[in-house]
């Protein structure tokens, strides 16, 4: 079922724990996921949740961000609890602006479907 969102999205959201480093290993797993579904040109956020929890931190912010620009990916920090940067809205905006910018629509062309996916 997995593979069918793949390949009905536009756009990923890829979350890990910045106190999991499992979590954030398994991002490999999902591009891997992505990349098999032939959905590697599509943009990708990746977002390191639970920063609520710095003190617990496992990931360095410039270790995901490394790792974020080394597929063409964004990067942002968060905390779903607590929401304290503002983060969450800038990234479902940003998620939209990329999508957006991939669909060229010409005069030849029928509309695409817009769909994110979060994982």
């Amino acid at each position: 079922m997995l593979d069918q969102w793949i390949k009905s999205a536009s756009g990923f959201i890829l979350v890990f724990s910045i106190n999991d480093i499992e979590s954030f290993e398994d991002l490999k797993n999902k591009i891997k996921r992505i990349e098999k579904n032939e959905a590697n040109n599509l943009p990708i956020i990746i977002v390191g949740n639970k920063l609520d929890l710095n003190e617990e931190r496992k990931i360095s912010t410039q270790h995901a961000e490394e790792f974020a620009k080394s597929i063409g990916a964004s990067y942002f920090e968060t905390s779903a609890f607590t929401d304290s940067n503002g983060n969450l809205k800038k990234i479902f905006e940003e998620c939209a602006n990329k999508i957006l910018g991939n669909i060229g629509v010409s005069n030849n062309e029928e509309k695409k479907c817009i769909c994110c996916s979060i994982f």
